[in-house]
């Protein structure tokens, strides 16, 4: 340090708090700006005493609020519904509730830091050291002892008149303060020990880069295993705290909830299926289309997993299983089988409601309505021409009668396709509406969508609406309704041929 040194301002010292604040509100008055008061503990009444304003603070983390929780809408929106889009179970791509949590702390995140951060920048911090802390007796301001500074910064600062101010108000000591010729910067070892950090920083996103666009032949690290390697049993898998050695327990015969005993006794068919231990052969209420739609709703919801969307079996869920290999997995029934299709409609709602064979029990999942909509479903789903499309789907004609001989390969392909891949449970062909959209007259028709604006049902309309049922969405009808089964890139060219017959 040499012995040359300028002055950093003028410390007087006081011991009362309102001799404090008698003096800072005469310094305000004076007219300095670049000056502050320090004090034990907080004091009441000093901001105004100083004439501090009202700080801006809060509205910089008021914006960085804002844009937090608008960025974490619009991330998860395009994540979500626009650049990954995943249909489960039939819920929507995009719903507000369940994206409010990472809003929230999104919201959290951008205003803590900006306060944090901004905070620091406007009280010209870090800084390594203050001249203050050079002076002897201002150790005493974390004590018993009240101060007030004025830097030699301030634009009207004048040693005399400060000197004699402070005199004025009272002070009982006053000091001048003295600059050391030190660097305010942190010392060379502190700088060298953070470069070395921040670049030791680099090291693990070079990690995620690399994870991120390179191939691995081995899973990836669990950080938190938890939610991956659970101590619990899975569908199917054997255990040996029960005599049967299954880990899912069946529901006990010939009981149900309580407080639906008088309603079972009332309408024993209704609540069982049965009635004098007979199945019923006909489902216990009118088959309409909204029961039809609600029973596709469940039944993609509940059953699909497993079952398939067309009901062959072939879900996911299967062929997860079959994908790991996984030793005693028992396929899905295929529900279009011969014997599945002849029981009567009393018997699939009691495999239903109890479960059959290793297929738990949906009675607690689903109300009993909802099973014999299921029920309703799977007879659309399963051979309707010949369960009896007149009964089912009111006027819809069956497919052997819905139009003449196709003289065109490609066209009667496909109207082998439509009933296949149960186009027909859904679709009629002579201008009906049934869950959706009669194919009479679909193609070349106008086409108005949700978003306002239209499109001519033309081949690349009908290829894209076979691909993507979401990617528009026509006027009345609701997202996610259309659930297409496996088809092949030939089998679509077909149906899109047999639709386009069938213009008007």
């Amino acid at each position: 340090m040499s012995d040359s040194k300028k002055q950093f301002g003028v410390l007087a010292e006081y011991e009362t708090v309102d001799e404090i604040l008698s003096a800072a509100a005469k310094v305000r008055d004076a007219g300095y700006t670049k000056w502050d008061c320090y004090t034990p503990m907080p004091v009441h009444g000093l901001d105004d005493a100083m004439g501090v304003k009202q700080t801006r603070l809060p509205w910089f983390t008021l914006c960085a609020g804002l844009t937090g929780a608008s960025l974490g809408l619009l991330m998860q929106w395009w994540m979500n519904a626009v650049d990954y889009p995943f249909l489960t179970s039939g819920k929507p791509q995009w719903s507000l509730p369940a994206n409010i949590p990472v809003i929230f702390e999104l919201t959290i995140l951008f205003s803590a830091l900006t306060t944090f951060f901004t905070m620091w920048i406007m009280n010209n911090l870090p800084r390594w050291f203050s001249p203050l802390a050079r002076v002897e007796r201002f150790a005493r301001a974390t004590d018993d002892r009240f101060f007030i500074a004025i830097e030699t910064a301030d634009p009207i600062f004048n040693a005399a008149s400060a000197e004699s101010l402070l005199k004025e108000t009272g002070a009982h000591a006053i000091e001048a303060v003295e600059d050391p010729d030190e660097s305010a910067a942190p010392p060379t070892w502190f700088r060298h020990a953070l470069m070395i950090a921040g670049t030791g920083l680099i090291i693990p996103l070079m990690i995620i880069a690399y994870a991120r666009f390179s191939t691995q032949d081995q899973p990836r690290i669990h950080l938190v295993p938890d939610m991956d390697f659970q101590e619990k049993y899975k569908a199917q898998n054997p255990s040996p705290l029960f005599e049967d050695g299954r880990a899912a327990r069946p529901q006990l015969a010939g009981t149900f909830a309580m407080e639906d005993d008088h309603l079972v006794l009332e309408d024993p068919g209704y609540y069982t299926g049965k009635v004098d231990g007979e199945y019923l052969t006909e489902i216990p209420m009118p088959v309409t289309r909204e029961l039809l739609e609600r029973g596709r709703e469940r039944f993609m919801i509940n059953c699909a997993a497993c079952h398939g969307y067309d009901g062959s079996g072939n879900g996911t869920v299967h062929k997860r299983a079959l994908s790991l290999q996984t030793a005693g997995w028992i396929p899905p029934s295929n529900l279009h089988q011969a014997y599945i299709a002849a029981q009567p409609k009393g018997q699939q709602f009691e495999s239903i409601s109890d479960g059959i064979r290793n297929m738990p029990g949906y009675k607690a999942a689903i109300t009993t309505e909802d099973r014999w909509a299921i029920v309703a479903y799977l007879e659309a789903l399963q051979g309707i021409e010949e369960a009896g499309a007149q009964q089912l789907w009111g006027a819809a004609p069956a497919v052997e009668d819905a139009g003449p001989v196709d003289s065109d390969p490609l066209v009667a392909k496909g109207r082998e396709l439509y009933t296949s891949k149960t186009c027909i449970a859904c679709h009629s062909l002579d201008g009906t509406k049934l869950v959706s959209g009669s194919f009479l007259g679909l193609a070349g028709s106008e086409r108005k969508f949700t978003d306002g604006t239209t499109a001519i049902a033309d081949e690349a309309y009908l290829n894209e609406s076979i691909t993507n049922p979401n990617a528009k969405i026509v006027e009345g009808y609701t997202p996610g309704l259309m659930v297409i089964p496996p088809i092949t890139d030939e089998e679509r060219e077909a149906l899109v041929a047999f639709i386009m017959s069938l213009k008007q």
